[in-house]
């Protein structure tokens, strides 16, 4: 609890192309679980009392250590065989998803794997335990012909019949990906407000949040499998809220639904006839999965913040004074149920900056002679209207010049900026504030394109 380094554990090099560390460890009796993304799971000693006496830092005891890919899916995914989730555990079984497509089962009596169903597809949620004894597990759409989406297994039966029923969600892309869910799936096991309902909610990359019973299937429906080949049951849908693309996991506390994503952070209420209501909305990017405690939320932004939503007032045990409450859900403005425009900026053989997401530029100004169309950035840079939305930045006035005529023809009102640091600038908007500037990414990668940022004058 005080911060110190007890050990550190190195990741060595596999034929994985990552050596970082996503997922968290989970610790059954006096031993730590992990899937590291060189594709190890490692079963660890994470007793902190052999270390206390060590002043140099040091590295714990490996108990056991398993490949969670094959020589076949080496073949397959070449070397993109990361494991970013976290485990589980079920009766005597950790189970763990890889991106190498499968859901590993390791038998903590026998030390061993001995339960794997192949999905193909990279898995990067975790999987999720069910009141029921089931998983819930979250499929990418990537290196599979169908949809990605959520599956239900039961792993007490064998892996090729194991699959309760699929999910799909659409197919659509944003910036990496091609649709599915890359998140984790959340239940409302503990929060039950009707015996009969057992609420399962994910977010994916199509924008929605998907709100389902998982014990409930839709009479007579099937849908086809991720991999197209097979059939299956699909459960019940209950609600659906477009909440722009998102990596992140909802949770799902008492009546309350909290969701974040690239189109800000969301919180619903729902009662026992599953009616479900938007109570309020922050704008924002993010990218983490939050977290409920003595009735506030938490939760990390792109932005570098840690915010806190709940209210002000209160002074309960988990108010810090080094937490800044940034934010009250109260005062946040609610919109409403509707898709952005789709846009689409596609500049070829125009050599463009590096695609970032924030870039903030120093003060400085150099005197220079202003090229043919070139605006001088005191035009657009008065401090009411400071971040830009970049479509392109050149290294000549001539590039900034021929795509400034693309966007124009396309309906931008776009106007070229500079130079400043030796580049040119293409703005399509301009906005007082950095949510507002964020907001109109969204709105514009969400339409499949991932070139344009925000520049901070």
């Amino acid at each position: 609890m005080t911060g110190k380094e007890l050990w550190r554990l190195n990741v060595k090099k596999t034929e994985c192309y990552s050596m970082d560390v996503d997922g968290s460890a989970l610790v059954v009796n006096d031993t730590a679980y992990i899937g590291l993304e060189n594709g190890l799971f490692v079963a660890l000693d994470p007793d902190k009392k052999k270390f206390d006496s060590i002043n140099s830092t040091s590295s714990p005891d490996i108990i056991n250590q398993l490949y969670l890919y094959t020589e076949q899916d080496k073949i397959l995914h070449g070397k993109d065989l990361v494991t970013e989730s976290s485990p589980c555990l079920l009766g005597n079984h950790i189970y763990i998803t890889c991106g190498s497509g499968h859901v590993y089962g390791y038998n903590l009596t026998k030390k061993e794997i001995d339960w794997d169903l192949y999905l193909a597809a990279d898995l990067n949620g975790s999987p999720v335990v069910t009141s029921d004894s089931c998983l819930l597990v979250t499929i990418e759409k990537q290196y599979i012909p169908g949809s990605g989406g959520v599956i239900k297994l039961n792993p007490a039966l064998p892996p090729d019949k194991s699959i309760v029923w699929f999910f799909p969600t659409l197919d659509k892309r944003f910036g990496q990906w091609h649709g599915g869910i890359i998140g984790s799936v959340a239940v409302n096991d503990k929060y039950k407000c009707d015996s009969s309902i057992s609420l399962c909610g994910f977010s994916a990359i199509d924008g929605y949040l998907y709100i389902i019973n998982h014990k409930s299937l839709e009479p007579k429906k099937l849908v086809t499998g991720p991999n197209n080949k097979k059939q299956f049951p699909t459960p019940k849908l209950l609600y659906k809220y477009y909440i722009g693309a998102s990596i992140s996991t909802p949770i799902i506390v008492n009546n309350r639904i909290i969701a974040a994503g690239y189109g800000g952070i969301y919180i619903f209420e729902f009662n026992n006839q599953m009616k479900f209501t938007l109570l309020d909305r922050k704008p924002g990017i993010f990218e983490s999965t939050p977290i409920a405690d003595d009735n506030k939320i938490f939760i990390a932004s792109r932005d570098g913040y840690l915010y806190c939503f709940g209210d002000k007032n209160d002074t309960g045990s988990s108010a810090q004074s080094d937490i800044k409450i940034l934010a009250d859900l109260k005062a946040i403005t609610s919109i409403s149920d509707s898709k952005p425009k789709e846009i689409t900026i596609n500049a070829s053989n125009i050599e463009t900056s590096s695609d970032k997401v924030l870039e903030k530029h120093p003060k400085e100004e150099k005197t220079v002679t202003k090229p043919s169309g070139v605006i001088p950035v005191q035009g657009k840079a008065d401090k009411t209207q400071k971040y830009k939305i970049v479509a392109g930045s050149f290294k000549t006035a001539a590039q900034a010049e021929t795509f400034n005529a693309i966007l124009i023809s396309r309906g931008f009102d776009s106007e070229i900026m500079g130079p400043k640091n030796k580049f040119y600038y293409n703005i399509i908007n301009s906005f007082p504030t950095l949510n507002e500037a964020y907001q109109e990414i969204i709105r514009i990668r969400e339409g499949g394109t991932s070139q344009v940022w925000v520049l901070e004058y």
